[in-house]
């Protein structure tokens, strides 16, 4: 997880609180924005939880809400998929039903760390 503190001394030497809010407001906002567009889209869920919460002191924290969002950041694990409530699995474009799947686990798309560093100019390996 990628964070950026905010020391509150620093606030009071750069300008009054309004100000540094604002600014943290349009930075929180640039970062969510780049994490929407470069969000990886299949039922537009993940993207559109997206959202910033406002922490109060100058502080913000960009968040994604939806249910999957930890599996979309993060790395799997290779993993087996059993049915829970039937005797076996079965998805649109499967082409027969199956007792078990070996998933292979994915690789984590990191989606706020690269949104974070974008806005700042920075590249994540």
């Amino acid at each position: 997880m990628a964070r950026v503190r905010i020391d509150q001394a620093a606030i009071n030497r750069f300008g009054s609180l309004p100000q540094v809010e604002r600014d943290m407001d349009r930075r929180a906002q640039r970062v969510a924005t780049t994490a929407r567009s470069d969000a990886p889209v299949r039922t537009g869920e993940y993207r559109a939880s997206i959202r910033v919460e406002d922490l109060g002191g100058g502080a913000r924290r960009i968040i994604a809400e939806a249910d999957h969002a930890i599996f979309v950041e993060e790395d799997t694990r290779p993993h087996t998929i059993r049915p829970r409530f039937r005797r076996a699995l079965y998805w649109a474009g499967a082409d027969h039903p199956v007792a078990v799947v070996h998933h292979p686990g994915t690789r984590g798309q990191h989606v706020m760390a690269r949104a974070l560093n974008a806005a700042y100019g920075l590249t994540h390996a």
